[in-house]
């Protein structure tokens, strides 16, 4: 689980968000195997959580090359960088998940209505 977190943190920390087909880090699987891990285990973790102690680890400077990747303006203070990077990688794991329940049958409206309430931890997707 640590593992996960700490591949999605570091990733998306330096800019590797996978875009389109190409993966070539494996990030959408080790969302998924994260989410997985945490609701067939019954772990109720605060997700965002779990991301900033896993960004918590990760050097300013990557954290500053990440922003120079996506072009975007390096006067963002790191807790700022890395809130914003948290909440873009916790939508990147519910979006596998809704991926997820869709293939087991689950109706895209039950998941939107789960994902409405804005759930601390990923557990509640599966009750």
């Amino acid at each position: 689980m640590a593992e996960r977190a700490d591949t999605l943190a570091g990733l998306f920390a330096i800019g590797g968000k996978p875009g389109g087909a190409k993966d070539p880090y494996a990030l959408r699987r080790a969302a998924l195997g994260l989410a997985r891990t945490l609701i067939e285990g019954g772990l109720q973790l605060d997700t965002r959580g779990l991301l900033l102690e896993a960004l918590d680890a990760i050097p300013e400077a990557a954290l500053t090359a990440g922003l120079k990747a996506a072009k975007i303006a390096t006067a963002l203070d790191v807790g700022t960088r890395r809130a914003a990077l948290a909440e873009e990688i916790e939508r990147f794991i519910v979006e596998r998940l809704r991926g997820y329940y869709a293939e087991q049958g689950i109706a895209a409206g039950v998941f939107e209505a789960v994902l409405a309430v804005a759930p601390s931890n990923l557990v509640d997707f599966d009750r």
